[in-house]
């Protein structure tokens, strides 16, 4: 089972006050089986994600372009899963003249068979 998760892709020190989008998505395979207990699991699954962490800045479309022979456009070509944890500090910013919230995009279509999002404050959001 591969899951992806975006990660916030600010590793260099020159990025911390510019603004813009430096999300990099990663891919994250996962072997369940059921001779593993839960606990097993999530360790194999944090082992994974702690790697998957030091390679964070390769691009996703690099590895699609690797790994993926023949592509399916009504698809990721990666995975049919995608878990968000979302640490922000704050919903809103204050600069000066200048007012930022977060705001819940609208969607009308699924763009994964699944998607996990959960926020530092523990609500926790199934799409």
């Amino acid at each position: 089972m591969v899951v992806g998760s975006p990660i916030s892709g600010r590793t260099h020190k020159d990025t911390e006050n510019m603004l813009g989008m430096f999300v990099n998505t990663l891919a994250m395979r996962a072997y369940p089986e059921r001779s593993k207990t839960f606990n097993e699991l999530l360790s194999e699954v944090k082992d994974t994600a702690l790697k998957a962490y030091d390679n964070q800045e390769y691009p996703l479309e690099d590895l699609v372009d690797e790994v993926v022979e023949t592509r399916d456009l009504t698809r990721n070509p990666l995975f049919d899963v995608l878990f968000t944890l979302q640490n922000n500090e704050t919903e809103s910013l204050q600069i000066e003249d200048w007012s930022i919230e977060q705001k819940e995009p609208s969607t009308t279509n699924a763009k994964f068979d699944l998607s996990m999002t959960i926020l530092m404050m523990m609500v926790i959001k199934f799409h």
